[in-house]
């Protein structure tokens, strides 16, 4: 990961995080334990070049409404990646929404995430009731 792509990143999350609560090294540490997980070795495709051109999408496609819930997916959506597990969605979810909680992000949020999260184990299209 470069520079350009770690201040996509970091500006994005902490952006987006204060929106919810003023603990900075909490949003620091939730970012860094993101970053780490996206960064390990197995991982080809679903890494932070990854979350960084999902967020380039989400600015460019999604309304104001819906953004946080679209980038805290973002960078939820895969932190858990176990090569040959079933449950990396399951468990990503349960981390995401557990992680958010500690952030203060209020529940709507966590469960729109939850719900899109969930709805990428097929790669199909979801629910038409999630926001875009």
């Amino acid at each position: 990961m470069n520079n350009k792509e770690l201040e996509i990143l970091r500006v994005s999350w902490e952006t987006t995080c204060s929106k919810y609560t003023t603990d900075t090294d909490l949003i620091a540490c939730e970012l860094s334990e993101i970053i780490s997980r996206y960064q390990e070795t197995h991982r080809h495709y679903h890494n932070c070049q990854h979350i960084v051109e999902l967020l380039e999408l989400i600015d460019q496609y999604t309304n104001e409404e819906h953004q946080d819930v679209h980038i805290f997916t973002a960078f939820y959506h895969d932190v858990i990646y176990v090569p040959g597990r079933t449950d990396n969605e399951i468990r990503s979810a349960q981390f995401a929404a557990e992680s958010m909680v500690g952030l203060k992000v209020p529940n709507t949020i966590i469960e729109g995430v939850e719900e899109i999260i969930l709805a990428t184990q097929k790669h199909e299209w979801f629910d038409e009731n999630i926001p875009n």
